[in-house]
């Protein structure tokens, strides 16, 4: 049914052909993703479709998608703007940062394995302190002086000192050593074992 010339599939002559032959369509809207999933086992791993006039490069497998995202980033990370977006943003779409977003999910991934304790990312107590000012003042410490918010991240670190002395301290008077919440409460308990041996 379909026109097939080394691993490009023709998505146009499939439904041209399907129509001809009075017959369903072989990929539709509702099965499309088992029908790839279908199609990459017959031709292999990496293929081309073509969506009415679109060309689609098709990735199947992890192994694949990491190869072609690692070892050719430049290749696949230049897409076009899906026109959904083109119509929800009026055609003016930005791009948009994500770093201090993944910065506050991991930081509470991590309080959480430590503390045992997610944090809201609302949360006023919540300073990060990856800014680039911190990472330029990290790389060239003679620069401290000139940076205007050096004050307000010196302040920030004191605050956050105090803040996980207090956790710390909440967290040594509601120790359960049956029912550990995180890597805190696990030291907790290791050091008074190691008093009670001493």
């Amino acid at each position: 049914v379909a026109k097939l010339t080394f691993g490009h599939f023709n998505m146009g002559s499939l439904w041209t052909d399907s129509l001809l032959q009075f017959g369903p369509p072989y990929i539709t809207a509702c099965n499309i993703s088992f029908n790839l999933y279908q199609m990459a086992k017959q031709f292999g791993p990496v293929f081309t479709v073509y969506f009415g006039p679109k060309k689609v490069v098709v990735l199947g497998g992890y192994k694949t998608v990491k190869q072609a995202l690692i070892n050719h980033a430049d290749e696949f990370g230049d897409r076009e703007i899906m026109p959904l977006f083109h119509d929800l943003t009026k055609g003016h779409g930005k791009p948009f940062e994500t770093t201090r977003l993944m910065n506050y999910a991991a930081s509470s991934v991590i309080s959480s394995i430590v503390y045992g304790r997610r944090f809201e990312y609302t949360d006023p107590h919540v300073r990060l302190s990856g800014t680039a000012s911190v990472q330029l003042y990290n790389k060239f410490p003679f620069l401290g002086p000139w940076l205007k918010n050096l004050k307000l991240i010196m302040n920030n670190l004191a605050l956050d000192i105090k803040e996980i002395s207090e956790l710390v301290s909440s967290l040594h008077q509601t120790l359960n050593s049956q029912d550990l919440r995180g890597f805190v409460d696990s030291f907790l308990v290791r050091m008074q074992n190691a008093e009670v041996f001493i």
